[in-house]
């Protein structure tokens, strides 16, 4: 079983996630890229 099927029975919309290929994919990485853009910034935006 790949990664996007595990994540696509755990997904809450998974009746759509057939439909829009992704979609539950997209949901599941956000929060992990939003993390990695607020660090980056933060680190960028920081005096030393």
């Amino acid at each position: 079983m790949s990664l996007k099927d595990k994540i696509c029975e755990k997904c809450v919309l998974k009746n759509k996630c057939g439909d829009l290929p992704g979609f539950c994919l997209l949901i599941y990485y956000v929060p992990i890229v939003l993390l990695v853009v607020m660090l980056f910034y933060f680190l960028m935006t920081m005096k030393l």
